[in-house]
């Protein structure tokens, strides 16, 4: 079967190949910027860099705004031509997907969460239900906030513990600088109330009053700043939980999905750390599970029924290996037992715990597998897939207490589709 995508890429070449391009178009020279050659010198070697002069960090130079200008006008007027079969073409596509598409239901305490995309609209609907039976109730219409925008993007959203608040995270510049928001589930009101300039991550504690979230480096963009955020106060107050200095490491929180610790990871390319904060207790300062170490990457999953944490390091493992720990003895290695080995030709990529159950995620080969392992006998079943190519990965999962998780695979045969087991 031929993907739809490349069919696309084929047919679109085409039209641009065959399509007569605007004769004012060719007879205007491409804007090409003059070169104003610049040096620079760094470990013994000079660099030239003849188009220095174009970074403007204050986007206001109005000499690079107009070339910019010029290379946009120039690129449209190749494009301006064909516009009427990329609209044919668009339609064509369009028509055969489904006008009204609902994803699977996912489970989160008392409801069901999923997204609905209906006739003509661009953005999805998100909406809960007690059970398919029930009645609906729609969470936010996303084409509504975006009615008006040039760009809309909604990046995160999170339902408060008690289930009657949603927080929202949207872009409307492009620049990634998420604007939160808050949503009363039972009145439908929106608070004025929001938090500017966050990454979109957002955890909140046991009993909704605070949300933490991340702040962004308003030149860089780098998420450095960890707050907590009382709920129907002004941003001004919130109280700063933790500073990364080190501008090689980045920020980003959630909670666990036991929904009893919130959960900071400071990540770099080679190195990382989490720290820990008790949902119940979210005024005490984060608690270290393990410093940062030169090449050390780990990351962690709670298994409350088991009282332990599950590790997926790289410590003296370059594939990674699965061990556990109480939370109290994180900070010794040496204390960590070992629950899958590291090995050659296989690489560890994720672990999920369930009450009963873990689910692993490993690449061998090239290829994904997903294995689950019964916990009261270390039983293993694998979960098989019959094509010799395919993609298969972790669908959001974000109940620890729940008897099934799910799984999306697609290959050249089978579209991409969810499954749960």
């Amino acid at each position: 079967m031929i993907n739809w995508y490349l069919k696309f890429l084929l047919i679109y070449s085409l039209i641009l190949l065959l399509n007569p391009i605007n004769a004012e178009i060719l007879n205007n020279k491409v804007p090409t910027p003059k070169k104003v050659p610049v040096t620079f010198e760094a470990h013994g070697v000079k660099r030239v860099d003849n188009y220095y002069w174009m970074r403007d960090d204050t986007r206001k130079d109005t000499e690079v705004i107009s070339h910019l200008e010029s290379e946009n006008k120039y690129l449209e007027g190749w494009f301006d031509s064909g516009e009427d079969l990329r609209d044919k073409l668009f339609e064509e596509i369009t028509d055969r997907i489904p006008k009204k598409e609902d994803s699977v239901p996912v489970r989160l305490k008392s409801y069901e969460y999923f997204r609905r995309y209906e006739p003509g609209n661009e953005h999805g609907i998100y909406i809960r239900r007690k059970n398919k039976n029930a009645k609906e109730f729609v969470l936010i219409d996303v084409n509504e906030l975006a009615d008006g925008s040039e760009f809309y993007q909604l990046a995160n959203w999170s339902i408060s513990p008690n289930e009657d608040l949603m927080a929202y995270a949207e872009d409307t510049t492009g620049r990634r600088e998420y604007n939160i928001k808050f949503k009363n589930l039972n009145t439908g009101q929106t608070y004025e109330n929001r938090l500017s300039n966050s990454s979109g991550d957002m955890a909140w504690s046991s009993d909704g009053r605070y949300l933490f979230y991340v702040l962004r480096d308003p030149e860089t963009l780098l998420p450095f700043k960890l707050y907590r955020h009382e709920i129907g106060s002004s941003q001004s107050l919130d109280v700063l939980v933790y500073e990364e200095k080190d501008p090689t490491f980045y920020l980003s929180v959630g909670n666990s999905r036991s929904m009893q610790f919130i959960e900071v990871n400071i990540s770099s390319t080679t190195s990382s750390e989490v720290r820990l904060i008790d949902s119940e207790s979210p005024e005490e300062s984060p608690y270290i599970f393990l410093k940062r170490e030169s090449d050390h990457l780990y990351s962690i999953e709670h298994d409350p029924e088991n009282n332990r944490f599950l590790i997926e390091t790289n410590w003296l493992a370059k594939n990674f290996r699965l061990m556990a720990v109480d939370l109290k003895k994180s900070s010794y290695k040496d204390e960590w037992n070992e629950l899958i080995p590291h090995r050659e030709d296989i690489l560890l990529q994720s672990a999920l715990a369930f009450p009963d159950h873990l689910v692993i995620m490993e690449r061998k080969n090239g290829l994904r597998k997903l294995k689950i392992i019964t916990k009261k006998d270390n039983a293993e079943k694998n979960i098989n897939f019959n094509d010799p190519a395919y993609s298969a990965y972790l669908a959001a999962n974000p109940e620890y207490y729940s008897d099934k998780f799910y799984f999306g695979y697609s290959s050249l045969r089978t579209p991409d589709s969810l499954f749960s087991s």
